[in-house]
């Protein structure tokens, strides 16, 4: 599984990278430590872009299926009145809307 903290450090340290490369590669030392770093920066920030965006896919996905879970569990916890048909707890012993005891 997919870290978010992962994904944004390398996706950090790979744009950090490739900057500092771009700038030392207009110096003397630029094809000797410029250019490897540009090289090497590209990619991890390649891959840290698509770690961060799995696990945000991820918490998406677990987040819909708690909402559908407490969805059918709250449903389960509620009936419907008999003179009214407004849906109420479980527990209620006169319907919210009309007032019967139900």
């Amino acid at each position: 599984m997919a870290s978010k903290g992962s994904g944004i450090a390398m996706l950090i340290i790979g744009l950090s990278l490739f900057l500092l490369g771009a700038l030392v590669s207009m110096t003397v030392l630029g094809g000797c430590i410029g250019i490897p770093m540009v090289l090497v920066g590209i990619p991890l920030a390649i891959v840290g872009g698509f770690q961060y965006r799995k696990a945000n896919l991820e918490e998406l996905k677990n987040s819909i299926h708690d909402g559908i879970a407490t969805g059918i569990q709250n449903k389960e916890e509620r009936k419907t009145c008999p003179y009214c048909g407004k849906m109420m707890p479980i527990s209620a012993k006169f319907c919210p809307e009309c007032g019967k005891e139900s």
